[in-house]
């Protein structure tokens, strides 16, 4: 079933490849969106649209893109534990990204509850940020040339523009920079961290540059997400730091996650190899033990800290060093003798099979959806190309041929909370103008459940304009997994 920001996240790259601007015309009229869009990062969406311009538009296309980048966070993940804790532990981190299960699954978005597979279902921009993250890792301690470091910098400057928290790459490699010498007594290379950043600076700075040179559509886009931003507020650190249980999905109030060996894994498993290598690290002087704990602390730390979006997509990034940690510490228990080894392996076998299990479930329920073909082949004969739409974003891509719109577009227009300039909900749709509105069952429910005085007038108020319009229910489309899709038709 397709997400709501996926194609969301596509669409200002596509208008880019095929009509030479970069802007979303699902938000047109809104903080001009549709001439600039920079309320998110850009670079997933540029290559969404790349490779649509090249393979086609389709549902396919947009999810191969995630599957190819969750192919390389894995094959990333496996050298860089080659190369620090030899070829057994790179093979045990490769398995734990694909079966390890930390969560209960059956979830619409976390189908399996392991990290990686989920995340390569969906078209968002945080599967970017893992491989990019792990390649900036491997070119900060591989590289033994000057240029290395600079590298290492422009590629943590790119996971900065797949998602904002990319950045936190800059902290952890600049903070194992610092680290070592300090334990060590030497002095630092200075030089390396000017690199790292000047790295950094090229790829921010191009995007930085865009943004800035169309300061009015940046600064009222950036007004509607000011809550997510605000840091200046005393409470803000604490109250994030505290709800950040809820970004990892454990279902702990689900009783069969007692049972589930992936569940211990995190929660004891990963606290028990930290500990163990930073004991190694700083306490033996490793070297190859401080390049793992320490961005293993860090992005954890400042996601917990500095993101209040409490979203289970955003530890895309950290499942690969979780991993990491994991394979180390389960290798050297296989390698020794008695019942480590016997413990391990349990857990291993155990684990793999719940992760098989949650896999093959997925499937299995995945199965028994209507097929999204047979919706976007209805909603075509409906809908002629050239029609004015509104709906909700999962949709366009089977109308990417009309003027669609999103759904919530006018209710944003006429929120003074999300515009800065709002006018009246009957304004906002006359301005939208939809030939054909599209509501499905969740959209039905949202818009007949809310009590309040203030939703239930702006509901009135839709109502009354759809009456106004002569709306008719021209189709009842039964196959979609949330429940019937209705398609209205408007007159002028």
């Amino acid at each position: 079933m397709l997400q709501e920001d996926e194609p969301w996240i596509l669409s200002p790259g596509y208008k880019l490849f095929t009509r030479g601007t970069y802007g979303s015309d699902l938000f047109a009229g809104l903080c001009g969106m549709e001439r600039h869009y920079l309320e998110f990062m850009p670079l997933m969406s540029l290559l969404e649209g790349a490779v649509a311009r090249v393979l086609g538009f389709g549902v396919v296309q947009m999810r191969l893109v995630p599957v190819a980048l969750g192919v390389a966070t894995v094959a990333l993940a496996w050298r860089i534990a080659r190369s620090l804790a030899g070829p057994a532990a790179a093979g045990l981190t490769a398995l734990l990204l694909l079966l390890w299960q930390w969560g209960p699954g059956r979830h619409p978005v976390l189908a399996t509850g392991i990290p990686l597979v989920d995340l390569c279902r969906s078209a968002r921009y945080d599967i970017l940020v893992a491989p990019l993250g792990l390649a900036a890792w491997w070119f900060w301690h591989r590289s033994r040339r000057p240029s290395g470091a600079f590298l290492a910098g422009t590629l943590a400057g790119l996971a900065g523009l797949a998602h904002l928290y990319g950045l936190f790459w800059i902290a952890a490699l600049g903070l194992d920079h610092i680290a070592g010498p300090a334990i060590s007594g030497d002095e630092p290379d200075r030089s390396r961290i000017w690199r790292l950043l000047a790295g950094a600076l090229l790829p921010c700075g191009l995007w930085g540059g865009y943004a800035l040179s169309h300061w009015s559509d940046l600064r009222a886009q950036m007004w509607i997400n000011r809550r997510e931003f605000d840091l200046t507020r005393a409470g803000f650190f604490i109250e994030s730091l505290l709800n950040e249980a809820h970004r990892y999905a454990l279902g702990v109030r689900h009783p069969e996650t007692l049972l589930r060996a992936g569940f211990w894994l995190l929660v004891l498993g990963v606290p028990a190899a930290l500990v163990w290598l930073s004991a190694r690290a700083f306490g033996r002087r490793d070297r190859a033990s401080r390049a793992l704990v320490i961005p293993s602390l860090v992005l954890p730390l400042l996601l917990a800290l500095l993101v209040r979006n409490k979203r289970f997509d955003y530890l895309a990034s950290v499942a690969p060093l979780f991993a990491i940690l994991l394979g180390w510490g389960l290798a050297r228990l296989i390698e020794a003798r008695g019942y480590s080894r016997a413990v391990a392996v349990a857990l291993l076998g155990i684990l793999g099979a719940q992760g098989a299990w949650a896999i093959a479930r997925a499937h299995r329920d995945a199965a028994r959806l209507p097929a999204p073909a047979n919706l976007f082949r209805a909603l075509r004969l409906e809908i002629a190309p050239g029609s004015r739409v509104l709906g909700r974003l999962r949709y366009w891509i089977a109308l990417r041929d009309a003027e669609y719109r999103a759904f919530g577009l006018p209710f944003l227009l006429s929120d003074p909370r999300s515009s800065p300039v709002p006018i009246s909900l009957e304004e906002a749709l006359s301005q939208t103008a939809p030939d054909f509105v599209l509501i499905d069952a969740p959209l039905a429910r949202a818009l007949s459940g809310d009590s309040s005085h203030a939703a239930s007038a702006r509901r009135d108020e839709f109502w009354a304009y759809m009456r106004r319009r002569g709306a008719r229910l021209v189709r009842e489309i039964p196959d979609v997994p949330d429940g019937p899709l209705r398609v209205y038709r408007l007159g002028p």
